[in-house]
């Protein structure tokens, strides 16, 4: 049967490290990250202030669904998404997936303490290979703005998010649970759900 894996978790938590690792070890996956769709559309058009970024995002989201779907259409073997969803794509997922006949793997991932998830979100929002589209709330791709100051996410805010769960709070299929808290735990992450992939 044709799988598709949806990997949440908080930002951080290192959905886009683990997706891909399992990019690199099978074969056939076709992964799609509304963080890239979202950073192509910026550098296309750019934003003025954080309505535009909101905006930009929106359109984003729905390129996303509609990309998901002609992956599916076109009878993809295996779909790996990423992103922070919130329980509101539960129905998009839950219709989507039995439309197209794919059986679906949710993967919640976790990280060791939320002080490990907020270092190492502080360290990738710092990085010079962040996209400057996620630090700034005006950003014009002509000018290729390479002052903005970086700044990293508020603690607070996603210590809220990490303790309600409120990036891991719907399931979609199966559900699997992974705790991502060093380099080495990636193959066991990886294992887990090559094991569902290939079950």
């Amino acid at each position: 049967m044709k799988k598709l894996i949806i990997l949440t978790g908080i930002s951080g938590v290192g959905k886009t490290t683990l997706s891909k690792y399992i990019q690199n070890k099978i074969e056939n996956v076709t992964v799609i990250t509304v963080d890239t769709i979202l950073e192509e559309i910026c550098e296309m058009i750019g934003f003025h202030d954080s309505k535009g970024k909101k905006r930009n995002r929106t359109i984003a989201l729905n390129c996303f669904k509609k990309m998901l779907e002609e992956c599916m259409k076109r009878e993809d073997e295996i779909i790996l998404i990423d992103y922070p969803f919130k329980r509101i794509w539960k129905d998009f997922f839950d219709k989507i997936s039995c439309k197209y006949d794919y059986d679906v793997l949710t993967v919640k991932l976790y990280g060791e303490t939320f002080e490990q998830v907020y270092q190492r979100g502080c360290i990738r929002d710092l990085s010079n290979e962040r996209s400057l589209i996620h630090e700034t709330d005006s950003y014009d791709p002509s000018k290729k703005e390479k002052e903005i100051e970086r700044k990293v996410q508020s603690e607070e805010v996603l210590r809220k998010i990490y303790e309600s769960e409120a990036r891991t709070d719907f399931i979609v299929g199966q559900e699997l649970k992974l705790v991502n808290k060093d380099p080495e735990s990636l193959e066991i992450c990886f294992t887990e759900i090559e094991r569902w992939v290939f079950s």
